[in-house]
């Protein structure tokens, strides 16, 4: 392992970052209950996505890469095109918030 680089527009700590299935984007989530999604190569933000009441604990893609899903304190799941950076789906079944998820 070594170091590679830093994403620094998150303004608080940062929860969870993950690597797109085909390794150019990178999704991040942080305790400013924001969610980013980043191009790897230009370290760019491409697009901040802000729906949670509460922050995201955990982000994970698709294995399609065509969507992310964050789990979150506000007692939900919520899913994103990464395309068109519509929510697809909002799960708020939970009565706690939700530390992690997994697409199957």
């Amino acid at each position: 392992q070594k170091f590679l680089f830093s994403l620094n527009q998150h303004i608080n700590w940062v929860r969870c970052a993950k690597f797109s299935p085909d390794d150019r984007l990178i999704v991040s989530c942080s305790d400013d209950k924001t969610i980013k999604l980043w191009d790897k190569n230009s370290r760019e933000c491409i697009h901040s996505f802000f729906e949670h009441a509460g922050f995201a604990n955990y982000v994970d893609f698709h294995p399609s890469g065509t969507c992310i899903a964050a789990a979150s304190t506000d007692h939900s799941v919520k899913v994103w095109d990464i395309r068109s950076h519509k929510m697809l789906q909002h799960y708020p079944v939970h009565t706690g918030m939700v530390n992690t998820l997994s697409f199957h």
